[in-house]
């Protein structure tokens, strides 16, 4: 029997296993994010040019 002032949580499988499929995915994607934003950042850090310059003379690179 439960007593007064207790209070019993339930998660169905259903949601529980949402819940931890989303969890998951913001971590990856979270990773992801960061991982390239750190490339970027060290790759200006280090005046490296990520395009490879054009061999056209009438292209309009800057």
């Amino acid at each position: 029997m439960v007593g007064v002032g207790m209070t019993i949580a339930y998660i169905d499988p259903g949601t529980g296993s949402f819940l931890l499929q989303s969890a998951i995915a913001g971590a990856i994607g979270v990773f992801f994010y960061f991982r390239s934003a750190i490339k970027r950042l060290v790759d200006r850090l280090l005046g490296r040019n990520r395009t490879p310059p054009s061999d056209d003379p009438n292209s309009s690179n800057g």
